[in-house]
């Protein structure tokens, strides 16, 4: 259950992840969001964003612990509810959403009574993602997008298993076999 709960947090973190990937020619979508895109010699605030967000094992729990709490709480708060729903639902820039998260009057006062700002819940899913997708492309020999932070790729990579085990990456279709049997 709290797999599923994360895994519908983390669909506003693939609106995120599936404009980076735009802009660096690897995703399927072309054009998407262009007309809110900052001019091609201008850095882009949310790749920049990316690159400077440092992954940390302490970082990744407080975000599990505190999207159990917003799951639990969700559950009884049908306006809790509905704040995460528009922002899950939300289309802007990461920016945007933090600052969404942050005057939500239901879910950032439990976002903060669990110790995790706006800005982490809304980096921490974004970097994993993008690392793990930049994982894969090291993997198959393919460049990885220059705003992927290296140090972000390696915490993914070291920590694969219990990011899969907190449901933020699937494992492979072995590894799931296995634990069927």
């Amino acid at each position: 259950q709290q797999c599923l709960f994360l895994g519908a947090v983390l669909l506003f973190a693939t609106a995120a992840q599936s404009r980076c990937f735009t802009q660096t020619g690897q995703s399927a979508k072309p054009n998407q969001g262009a007309a809110k895109q900052a001019p091609t010699d201008a850095p882009d605030p949310d790749e920049q964003a990316i690159r400077g967000y440092v992954l940390t094992m302490e970082k990744v729990q407080k975000y599990v612990n505190a999207s159990g709490t917003l799951r639990d709480a969700a559950q009884k708060d049908p306006a809790l509810s509905e704040q995460l729903n528009r922002i899950g639902d939300f289309e802007g820039t990461d920016r945007e959403r933090i600052a969404l998260i942050a005057s939500s009057s239901h879910v950032y006062p439990v976002l903060k009574a669990t110790g995790i700002t706006a800005r982490d819940f809304v980096m921490i899913p974004t970097v994993i993602m993008t690392a793990g997708f930049a994982l894969q492309a090291q993997e198959q020999q393919q460049p990885t997008p220059p705003f992927v932070n290296p140090a972000n790729i390696k915490f993914v990579r070291t920590h694969k298993k219990d990011l899969q085990d907190m449901g933020f990456m699937e494992s492979p279709p072995e590894e799931k076999k296995d634990e069927t049997q």
